[in-house]
């Protein structure tokens, strides 16, 4: 997986996480068992053995800002494995107050 951190208000991002993590347990949804990174998933390579060339750029390029981005929802995201790859599906969406 190829992913960014992300900087920047993270504590209600992690409040959040903390939030639906905790309410999410009481309805026998299993804990992760890590600490939560706040991030944005950039790809899922299906072969890594052809990947040399692009992590070395990304280590050259871990201290780089690649922008800023403000979000008006949180969307719960079904993941589903398939032969051609994830699908994803929006179960529920909540917009965000500012």
């Amino acid at each position: 997986m190829i992913w960014v951190g992300l900087a920047g208000e993270k504590d209600r991002l992690l409040a959040l996480q903390g939030f639906l993590e905790q309410n999410l347990q009481k309805l026998w949804f299993p804990l992760e068992g890590c600490t939560y990174s706040p991030h944005l998933i950039l790809g899922r390579p299906r072969e890594f053995g052809t990947l040399d060339p692009l992590v070395r750029e990304i280590e050259k390029q871990k201290h780089t800002q690649l922008g800023v981005c403000k979000s008006s929802s949180v969307q719960l995201m079904q993941s589903t494995l398939t032969p051609i790859g994830h699908v994803y599906t929006v179960l529920e969406r909540v917009p965000l107050g500012h």
